[in-house]
């Protein structure tokens, strides 16, 4: 055998050796990372560590929220597209207070089983239609029909009345309070009148304001279920927020002063009684 030759053997016996020991090393690195997972998953879930020379255990992946409830959603309008990225086989979804729910969604949740419950602890069935809201405009100066439209995207559902005289508006707004349990805003350049001759009616217990705190500090101070709002004093994105607020206000009980007439006479000895 020549030198040459005898030099590319142990060449090739070196390049043999130091392929194998770097074989063995990377072994031995994932060997080291199965036993370090299995370590983790030891310690949270309380599974046994892998044997000798068994593959690393896979890297798991996040898990949806899942709260002991039910699937939670984060979402302030919860659509179809948002309910159909639930996982199979959930039937309870924790939504938020304050979230809106789609037509759609209802319907989807109503095919499918799921039950919508709200973080408040307030649940809602899936196939329960969404309460009444009504927007509706009167005696107004200027053409209210763009911050009637937002109102209207911002709260899905909402049915429009036409448009007639206040004390018409009124009175059809008086029959869905008491019949359907609805909600509404009626846009008008009177609002103290409007006010005023609203709350002749038994269903309805009005308030107006012109400013957002104001509003929203009537509405819980009088358990109100219709806003008369001016337009001009008010702007689109304030009106839309009130409106929404008012919507998923949970229901309350009104005022003792507001339930019935007073029933006791008057005390009162002047000529006129």
């Amino acid at each position: 055998m020549s030198e040459v030759q005898r030099m590319n053997d142990s060449r090739s016996t070196l390049d043999a050796a130091l392929v194998a020991r770097l074989v063995g090393e990377v072994v031995q690195r994932l060997r080291d990372a199965g036993a370090t997972q299995s370590a983790s998953t030891t310690r949270a879930g309380g599974s046994p560590p892998p044997a000798a020379g068994s593959a690393p255990a896979p890297v798991a992946t996040a898990a949806p929220a899942v709260s002991p409830g039910g699937h939670v959603l984060a979402d302030h309008v919860v659509t179809l597209a948002v309910l159909e990225r639930v996982p199979a086989g959930m039937r309870r979804v924790v939504v938020g207070a304050r979230a809106v729910l789609t037509p759609s969604a209802r319907e989807h949740a109503a095919d499918t089983g799921i039950e919508i419950v709200r973080q408040a602890g307030t649940p809602t069935t899936a196939g329960a239609a969404p309460r009444m809201f009504l927007v509706a405009h009167a005696a107004c100066p200027a053409d209210p029909s763009a911050k009637m439209a937002a109102i209207a995207r911002a709260i899905p559902g909402t049915q429009r009345l036409p448009t007639t005289g206040l004390a018409d508006v009124l009175a059809a707004l008086a029959i869905h309070a008491g019949r359907d349990g609805a909600r509404a805003v009626l846009l008008t350049g009177r609002p103290h009148l409007a006010v005023a001759a609203a709350n002749r009616h038994a269903s309805l217990r009005a308030v107006t304001g012109h400013d957002a705190i104001r509003v929203k500090g009537a509405v819980a101070e009088c358990a109100a279920n219709l806003l008369v709002l001016d337009p001009a004093a008010l702007s689109s994105i304030a009106l839309e927020r009130l409106c929404s607020d008012l919507m998923l206000v949970a229901d309350a009980t009104p005022p003792t002063e507001l339930a019935a007439a007073p029933s006791t006479a008057c005390g009162c000895k002047g000529k006129h009684h």
